[in-house]
């Protein structure tokens, strides 16, 4: 979302620009792909020529303070 707000975080679920976490396993995820000049964020497109080379980046941070169920969580994998 572009801000806090109601329309805010709307607008940011409508563009598909949302992850979700179930248990507080990570507390925040960027996730962007860059092809030649352009980039393209969650919930957004990157249009580039076939053939070209593409890069993925996603970035975790790990949740650093204990879950509902009173303990901190360690991340094992990434799917």
């Amino acid at each position: 979302a572009d801000g806090f707000s109601y329309a805010a975080v709307m607008d940011g679920i409508r563009a598909g620009r949302v992850w979700v976490d179930h248990g507080q396993l990570i507390s925040g995820l960027d996730a962007r792909v860059a092809g030649g000049s352009r980039w393209a964020t969650l919930g957004g497109a990157l249009h580039v020529r076939k053939g070209q080379n593409v890069t993925l980046t996603v970035d975790i941070a790990l949740a650093d303070g204990p879950n509902w169920a009173g303990f901190v969580p360690k991340l094992a994998r990434v799917d």
